[in-house]
C-alpha cells in the first residue's frame, strides 16, 4: 500500500482490543480503596504512557455523588494525588463497560461475582491483590474509620498490584503473537 510503513498497525482493525483499557476499581462504598486504586492506575498508566480509561465504584454505596473519605483524601494528598471521582453505586452494564474489573477484598468479589452470573458481562474480575505476586494476603484491608496514617499504609500496599494491572493492561493491548 503506497505511503504505508511496513509493520505497523493500520488505522482500523476489527479487534476489540483497539482503544484505551477500561479499568473499574470496585470496594465496599467507593469513599476510600477504589477511589485511591483509581487514582493510582491512572498515576501508573501515565507514568508508563499506557492508554487506560479508569472509574470507580462501590457494591452498597450509601451517598452516592460524595467524595471521598476525607482521611483517604488527606493520604493521598501525601503521595501528590488527587482523589477527584465521587462515589456511585456499581451498575450491572460495568461488567460489559469494563475490561478488568478489579476490587478489593473477598467480600466485594463475592457481589461481583454474583451480578456476573445474574446479568452476564465481558469483563474479568479479579482481586486487586492478584496482580502483586508478593502480596501476602487477598484482601486489601478496608480503611474506612482508621487514622490517615492507616489510609496511607492501604496505599502503600496497593502500589505493588497497581504496577501488576498496569502490566496487565499492556498485555491486553499488545499485537496478539502468531
Amino acid at each position: 500500500m503506497p505511503g504505508s510503513v511496513p509493520g505497523a498497525v493500520p488505522e482500523t482493525t476489527d479487534d476489540p482490543r483497539v482503544g484505551p483499557v477500561r479499568i473499574l476499581a470496585v470496594c465496599l462504598g467507593n469513599v476510600c480503596r477504589s477511589p485511591a486504586a483509581e487514582a493510582l492506575i491512572h498515576r501508573a498508566a501515565a507514568t508508563r504512557g499506557v492508554s487506560v480509561e479508569v472509574d470507580s465504584a462501590g457494591t452498597s454505596v450509601r451517598r452516592p455523588g460524595r467524595p471521598a473519605n476525607r482521611r483517604m483524601r488527606r493520604a493521598a494528598a501525601r503521595w501528590d494525588l488527587e482523589l477527584a471521582s465521587r462515589t456511585r453505586e456499581l451498575v450491572a452494564g460495568d461488567l460489559d463497560d469494563f475490561d478488568l474489573v478489579v476490587v478489593m477484598d473477598s467480600h466485594n468479589l463475592a457481589a461481583v461475582a454474583a451480578m456476573k452470573a445474574t446479568h452476564g458481562g465481558r469483563a474479568q474480575v479479579r482481586l486487586l491483590r492478584s496482580f502483586d505476586r508478593a502480596a501476602t494476603g487477598s484482601d486489601v484491608p478496608d480503611p474506612f474509620r482508621a487514622p490517615v496514617a492507616f489510609h496511607a499504609s492501604v496505599l502503600a500496599g496497593m502500589a505493588p498490584a497497581i504496577e501488576g494491572v498496569v502490566e496487565w493492561a499492556v498485555r491486553t493491548t499488545s499485537p496478539v503473537a502468531t
